[in-house]
């Protein structure tokens, strides 16, 4: 997979390269094309139950953007919906080999909190407001 950040952390992308009159309907179907496989597997192409489909939303949610669940581990996230811990890493690991994505949190709970508190500062400094860590 090609490097899309610069040294700074910013992505590099050509802005120039798209014509602001034009909508890029290539990217537009990739990208309904992408929400539906991840909505077929959410829902087990409309067969899933209803804690199934609840389950695999907050999958989905956790392995990519952690930090809406303030960077929990799988057993937290486990804890806080009611299931086994196996129940939830058997989605996870469902959801990493089906689609490639794997949690960058995935790691030990030092990495964690290290990822956690990097995230409460870009958002204090971001909105102004102070930051709490136990």
């Amino acid at each position: 997979m090609p490097n899309l950040f610069d040294r700074d952390g910013a992505i590099d992308f050509d802005y120039n390269a798209i014509d602001r009159e034009e909508t890029p309907k290539d990217a537009v179907a990739m990208a309904a094309e992408a929400f539906t496989s991840v909505m077929d597997w959410i829902t087990k192409g409309g067969k899933a139950k209803q804690s199934g489909i609840v389950l695999r939303t907050h999958v989905w949610i956790w392995v990519v953007r952690p930090e809406y669940f303030r960077c929990a581990s799988e057993e937290a996230m486990a804890k806080r919906l009611g299931v086994l811990q196996e129940a939830f890493a058997r989605e996870v690991t469902s959801f990493r080999s089906r689609f490639g994505f794997k949690n960058r949190l995935m790691k030990s709970d030092e990495h964690r909190k290290k990822i956690a508190m990097s995230i409460s500062k870009w958002h204090a400094d971001a909105f102004d407001v102070p930051i709490k860590h136990k």
